[in-house]
């Protein structure tokens, strides 16, 4: 039945999809798989009232399923579809920062409880499936330190959910990226350093942790080694005008503005 309308969907046949996926969970309300591919094609749609009202249905099914590992799996899948579709609507408009959406932040704090029921019970019934909850515990977690990032502006709690992503993935990239910046942010260089340095051991080539990278030497008066890096973020990305923005300005200072006419013939052939 699922691939049904999975083929639906990738025809971009979506009317025909939704019409299926409906009749057939109002014959069988035990189709959950198919009741989450609805939801995400709503969400996909940008439908979010319909995607919650599926979503909220869903919910309230699991609720007379018992308290087992799949049903307690199932919840956390839901909750984050439901937390993703406040956030996205709320990221239609422009003033979307800032902006609290407390439902959403609910919904990704019972996923991350509910998480954590399911490590402790894998510990016991299924050690295979472990590392991949983990990993799904540290999103959740990742995407709690987002919210407080960006829509309450608190800067502590957020590097403390960052954090505990870090605890069950210790690799998670966009975690110590997002810990880089904000402690760059609230002045703490050597925090910031730490960060990049441990990402850019994992992923040498990452732009975000080598432009902080850099950002730190003009701090530290590391003037030459951050036009150095600057030029070689330049050679992968020519027209990144905040990277350009600041080799501009470090070339100026050095008496070498002559070198800048290069990087600009770069940027607008880029361009």
């Amino acid at each position: 039945m699922r691939e049904v309308g999975k083929a639906l969907v990738m025809t971009h046949d979506y009317s025909r999809a939704i019409k299926y996926y409906e009749t057939q969970i109002l014959q069988d309300a035990r189709l959950l798989d198919l009741r989450t591919d609805l939801a995400e094609l709503y969400k996909k749609l940008k439908a979010f009232d319909e995607a919650r009202r599926v979503l909220n249905d869903a919910l309230k099914y699991l609720k007379g399923m018992g308290d087992g590992l799949e049903v307690k799996v199932r919840n956390v899948k839901y909750l984050m579809l439901y937390a993703e579709c406040q956030l996205e609507e709320d990221m239609m408009l422009p003033d979307w920062k800032f902006k609290e959406n407390t439902v959403a932040r609910q919904a990704l704090i019972e996923a991350r409880a509910l998480q954590s029921a399911i490590i402790e019970a894998c510990r016991e019934s299924s050690a295979d499936q472990l590392d991949d909850e983990r990993l799904l515990a540290a999103e959740i977690s990742y995407r709690l330190g987002k919210y407080d990032e960006e829509r309450i502006g608190d800067a502590n709690s957020a590097i403390e959910a960052y954090m505990d992503c870090l605890k069950k993935s210790q690799e998670h990239k966009d975690a110590m990226v997002s810990l880089a910046r904000l402690h760059q942010t609230i002045g703490n260089n050597d925090e910031c350093s730490s960060y990049c340095q441990r990402l850019l051991k994992i992923d040498p080539s990452n732009e975000q942790a080598t432009f902080m990278f850099a950002n730190l030497m003009l701090v530290n008066n590391k003037h030459e080694d951050a036009i150095r890096t600057y030029s070689q973020l330049l050679d992968k990305d020519p027209d990144n005008f905040n990277t350009l923005s600041q080799l501009i300005e470090l070339l100026r200072r050095a008496g070498r503005i002559k070198q800048v006419a290069g990087f600009l013939e770069k940027a607008e052939a880029n361009c």
